[in-house]
């Protein structure tokens, strides 16, 4: 017997099914109560452009009232609507999801190349982190001290090759690598935290000058 057709009006399995966002529980809060929310925002002096954005674009994703995509095949006539979607980053499960993946098949693809890579993640305070909502600026900046902050902190802690070791005798446990290319430790300071890497070739040059003079 021969394969159907690929436009057979047989319904397939892995057929598109369109997504119903009004039948969601999120959307149906949502929708419920976002004219009061935001009436209330209003004589509270207001939410930012974006807020509102991100809550009415949610409202309409998906919504065949908001646009859609008709196709229909041309062998047998069988239609289908696509509703549009809001494409947005912030509220919407369907398209933070969606976006969230094509964004890590890219890095995985195309930017990070086949060596060990290390993730960072920062952390901020909840106060810290709505004033970057709202300024580029601080949001730039913060970003700018991450970076500048990284290379001093060890990211060879638990790996093969590290240990904890007291390099001065003064009780203060350092951290210890002996991996190539630059053998040396990390020093724990004042705020438990860790200081700059140093070298331990740099640090017998110290010695010998010291004793020298």
């Amino acid at each position: 017997m021969a394969a159907p057709s690929p436009c057979s009006t047989t319904p397939r399995r892995d057929s598109y099914q369109r997504r119903r966002p009004d039948e969601t529980r999120l959307y149906q809060l949502i929708e419920e109560h976002w004219p009061t929310f935001l009436e209330r925002a209003e004589q509270a002096g207001g939410l930012p452009d974006f807020i509102v954005e991100e809550f009415e674009a949610y409202l309409r994703c998906g919504m065949l009232e908001h646009g859609l995509a008709h196709f229909v095949c041309r062998q047998c006539g069988e239609s289908l609507v696509v509703a549009f979607s809001c494409k947005r980053r912030g509220l919407c499960p369907s398209c933070l999801g969606r976006r969230m993946s094509d964004v890590a098949a890219h890095l995985i693809d195309e930017v990070f190349p086949e060596v060990p890579v290390r993730q960072w993640v920062c952390s901020l305070p909840w106060r810290l982190r709505y004033a970057m909502g709202y300024d580029r600026k601080l949001c730039a900046d913060v970003l700018d001290a991450f970076i500048v902050a990284l290379p001093t902190r060890p990211t060879t802690l638990g790996m093969a090759g590290t240990q904890l070791m007291d390099v001065d005798g003064d009780g203060r446990k350092e951290l210890v690598s002996f991996v190539a290319p630059a053998p040396g430790f990390f020093r724990r300071t004042e705020q438990e935290g860790w200081g700059s890497f140093r070298a331990f070739c740099s640090r017998i040059r110290a010695r010998r000058s010291s004793s020298r003079t």
